[in-house]
């Protein structure tokens, strides 16, 4: 949001992304028959996703928490490593 304009109007707030539109409303208030109705939200995974192999090897126990070195251990790896790239290797100069 690039600019916010507010009224008396408990509730209402007129908002724009650009100089050259003209504001939007974003309608806060209550509908007269009580609440608005909960969004429903999709899921996009069906669990939790793996990571890269390459970032388990570097261990991060001696950063992490100790309440947290178990959720780490757990974590799920991918069976992929994924290639370097020319530019992610580093060179002495």
């Amino acid at each position: 949001m690039k600019w916010i304009k507010y009224r008396k109007i408990f509730g209402l707030i007129l908002f724009k992304t650009s100089r050259d539109e003209s504001f939007r409303v974003l309608d806060l208030r209550r509908s007269k028959r009580g609440k608005k109705p909960t969004p429903v939200l999709t899921k996009f995974y069906d669990g939790p996703l793996p990571i890269n192999p390459l970032k388990k090897k570097v261990s991060l126990l001696p950063l992490i928490h100790n309440e947290c070195h178990n959720f780490y251990i757990n974590l799920e790896m991918s069976g992929r490593v994924p290639e370097l790239m020319d530019n992610d290797i580093e060179e002495d100069v």
